[in-house]
């Protein structure tokens, strides 16, 4: 997409200079209609938003590190920090985007159930490169977030923080855009307006941003952000209030915008978090194999195979649509040439999980 048709700045022209972005997605993703998951649902009207692609940064965080990496280039940042748990996507995205305008990385990681999706996040994450460190269950995150910061200080590296999920108003602006993106889509004819959007609500940046932007654009659709982590990291006032601070901060670079925030329809869907984060639950794991056999629809457990056991879970409530399914995860492909095909843990991650 390109600059002139990038929503955000058609809507608030001074953001097009004071908000700068490292292109990372190509834009529009796609829409379409998942006609054979709708009927094995019991929905007759079912679409998928798909944010899956755009390499070598994919998924939902690509949208928002688009600006996250822009802000550490204008502050001359040598290198990045942010934190996540041991398999972080999050973590990964990161490197990766760090990687490309030649930035260090440096990951705090807390522990979490053991899989093979997690140990491929480490083996990457070394083989790239990465700075990491194990700072155990999220109480202990803290003191080891600071002294690899401090660290950074003091070898004068410029460290800029991204905090988890890079969900800070100026990550969150990233789905902002995708919320008007996919209102320009309905405009267009290209799917109907949803009656709800199901997307999966972790550091809730991708939740509020969409509710946001879908607001701005005027379209009446609810947000159904399901909850995939533990509640005291996740809730619907924690997303508004995520939402507001970031439309807070775009007026203040464009005083343009309305004055009042537009009204955001967004829920947070409980029940569907299992017994830990990144645990599979029996209702993701068979939403993820409906995905596969009907629409070869890669999901994974954590985030996206929840978001559509909620889904499910609705139409079998009744809910008619039409329904709309956010696809944030980016299935990985082979490493990048050039780097090692690492095969073992980095040395001291071995204990780091618990059980699954």
């Amino acid at each position: 997409m390109s600059e002139s048709t990038f929503q955000l700045y058609q809507r608030a022209p001074l953001l097009r200079d004071r908000l700068p972005r490292v292109p990372l997605v190509q834009r529009p993703t796609p829409v379409r209609r998942l006609y054979r998951l709708g009927r094995a649902l019991g929905l007759a009207d079912l679409w998928l938003k798909d944010d899956s692609g755009g390499p070598p940064v994919g998924g939902n965080k690509a949208r928002k590190l688009e600006f996250l990496l822009a802000d550490a280039l204008a502050r001359g940042s040598k290198t990045l920090v942010t934190m996540g748990y041991l398999g972080s996507n999050h973590g990964l995205a990161t490197l990766l985007a760090a990687r490309s305008q030649q930035l260090d990385c440096s990951l705090i990681l807390i522990e979490e159930a053991s899989s093979g999706h997690v140990r491929d996040t480490l083996v990457r994450c070394a083989a790239l490169g990465a700075n990491m460190a194990y700072a155990g269950g999220e109480v202990r995150s803290v003191p080891q977030v600071v002294r690899v910061y401090a660290g950074h200080l003091l070898r004068r590296q410029a460290p800029l923080w991204i905090p988890p999920g890079g969900s800070s108003p100026l990550g969150t602006t990233g789905y902002v855009e995708a919320g008007l993106e996919l209102a320009a889509q309905v405009t267009a004819g290209e799917l109907p307006e949803p009656g709800c959007i199901y997307v999966p609500l972790g550091s809730a940046g991708t939740a509020a941003g969409i509710a946001l932007g879908i607001g701005m654009a005027g379209l009446q659709s609810r947000v159904r952000a399901v909850r995939v982590v533990d509640p005291r990291m996740a809730s619907a006032r924690r997303t508004q209030r995520l939402a507001l601070a970031t439309y807070r901060h775009l007026r203040s670079l464009d005083p343009g915008l309305a004055e009042t925030p537009p009204a955001m329809a967004l829920d947070c869907v409980e029940g569907f978090e299992g017994p830990g984060y990144g645990t599979e639950t029996p209702e993701a794991l068979e939403a993820m194999r409906r995905a596969e056999t009907t629409e070869g629809l890669q999901l994974e457990v954590t985030y996206t195979g929840r978001a559509l056991a909620a889904l499910a879970a609705d139409a079998q409530e009744g809910m008619q649509g039409p329904a709309l399914l956010w696809n944030t995860f980016h299935p990985r492909g082979e490493m990048p040439d050039g780097v090692p095909d690492w095969k073992e843990l980095p040395a001291g991650f071995h204990g780091a999980f618990r059980s699954p």
